[in-house]
């Protein structure tokens, strides 16, 4: 039987399109054929159309678009869809681009996992039937692209916009399984997987905050359908469903979920919802309460890996801070900076704040006169110093603190400009704040999408 796009010259159009980078033309194509279905009740081309305008929503950056496009091209024709879906998206399917590195082993140890995963993610049936196994080749093609792109030395546009684009391939992948599950066990998982890849999307073009947001509360969604697929019902979900919560910041529903005295769990849950509860108890403003489940979690994880113990010491000392206990926050920065160097920059931001709440003045002032060998600190330190200023509206003292850092670094501080026109605009002074603000948006707007 012929395939539903077979033989249809708009989908031939489309994808030459999308190849060379235009995705507007192209879903202009796919509308034009979708009308055209629609008045001559040719449901399979209403079908191949939305399944071609999912295909220009991922080249677009729109993954919202792509998934509710397959859904209503499923809703059209779920005869002949998914195997019109699996045809035309595997020819989209872009290779993956390595970003530069030293490590050549470890490059081509990489490409040879990522080689074998696409051979299997092109060699899908005419008419697929194992939509599971496909998109569980897709996540693991997916986790590979986060972690390559996330150790990436040398970032470029093209490798954020192609990674982004092979995840909401994925994406689409995740929602054909659920569309061709077809009882409610199937369709259990390939619910949260496709959660997962809701959850990780926004690490592959994080600081767009309505983006980041519309991906947690597909996430949320995604879990909850998971949920009501449980049959009978057993909570087994109950610690993804938090996770997702958290990312939308729904605390109470958090702290529904988060058992009663943790520490009675399995010991694999204990430390996952520990974790959760802390970081729902700080971000309510339970600082004390926040500072005890953070503890358990420093000792529990005194002998793991260091990244997940530094960040509960950040943590806690953001929390000791609030409570006004200053030398137990600073205890816990300079622990940090010992055991996890990496985050020295969070922690040296940290310190300064907290020898400003000290009344240190004086040591972040010989610290921003330091050598020239300790410029960062300097800059971490003028800029914390700004802040702190601005909150105890002494305007005078905070414009000087941002002019100098402007003064410093000009075509990068868009942040001090930003702060500077709320300083004019507390000084009286409005056409100045007016010029800070349209300059702090032009340096913005000029940055790479990874600085914004």
């Amino acid at each position: 039987m012929e395939s539903a796009w077979q033989g249809r010259s708009f989908v031939e159009t489309a994808i030459g399109l999308l190849k060379g980078g235009d995705s507007n033309r192209a879903m202009a194509v796919a509308k034009e054929a979708f009308d055209l279905g629609q008045i001559h009740g040719d449901k399979q081309q209403v079908a191949v159309a939305l399944i071609v305008k999912a295909m220009g929503c991922v080249h677009a950056g729109d993954p919202f678009g792509a998934v509710s496009s397959l859904e209503a091209a499923h809703a059209a024709d779920s005869e002949h869809m998914l195997g019109a879906y699996a045809q035309i998206s595997r020819r989209l399917f872009p290779t993956r681009i390595f970003p530069p590195t030293e490590d050549l082993s470890e490059l081509a140890i990489q490409q040879a996992e990522v080689d074998r995963l696409e051979e299997l993610h092109r060699t899908i049936l005419q008419e697929p039937t194992d939509y599971q196994g496909y998109v569980d080749r897709s996540l693991e093609l997916g986790q590979i692209d986060t972690e390559i792109y996330g150790e990436a030395e040398e970032e470029s546009l093209a490798l954020v916009t192609e990674s982004g684009i092979r995840q909401d391939f994925i994406l689409c992948d995740a929602t054909a399984a659920i569309l061709a599950a077809d009882d409610p066990s199937a369709k259990e998982g390939c619910y949260i997987q496709r959660s997962t890849c809701w959850s990780s999307r926004p690490q592959l073009w994080a600081g767009f905050e309505e983006f980041d947001l519309r991906c947690y509360q597909h996430e949320v969604a995604d879990v909850r359908q998971a949920i009501a697929c449980d049959i009978p019902p057993g909570g087994a979900y109950d610690l993804d469903l938090a996770r997702a919560l958290l990312h939308t910041n729904q605390l109470d529903e958090v702290m529904h979920l988060v058992p009663t005295n943790p520490m009675e769990l399995e010991p694999d849950d204990v430390e996952a919802w520990l974790a959760i509860q802390a970081d729902a108890l700080q971000r309510s403003g339970q600082y004390a309460e926040a500072v005890e489940a953070r503890s358990l979690l420093v000792v529990m994880q005194e002998d793991a890996y260091s990244t997940a113990r530094s960040l509960q010491l950040l943590d806690r000392a953001e929390c000791y801070l609030e409570l006004g206990k200053f030398q137990e926050a600073l205890d816990d920065v300079e622990r940090l900076l010992q055991v996890e160097p990496q985050q020295i920059t969070s922690a040296v931001f940290l310190r300064y704040r907290i020898w400003l709440r000290m009344g240190r003045w004086d040591e972040v002032q010989a610290t921003i006169e330091g050598d020239e060998s300790e410029m960062a600190s300097a800059w971490i330190a003028r800029r914390v110093r700004a802040e702190y200023l601005m909150k105890l509206n002494r305007w005078e003292e905070a414009k000087a603190d941002l002019l100098a850092l402007i003064e410093a670094v000009p075509d990068v501080e868009w942040e001090a400009h930003r702060d500077l026109a709320e300083v004019y605009s507390q000084l009286g002074q409005a056409d100045r704040a007016a010029e800070h603000s349209a300059q702090s948006k032009a340096i913005f707007d000029a940055l790479e999408p990874w600085d914004r």
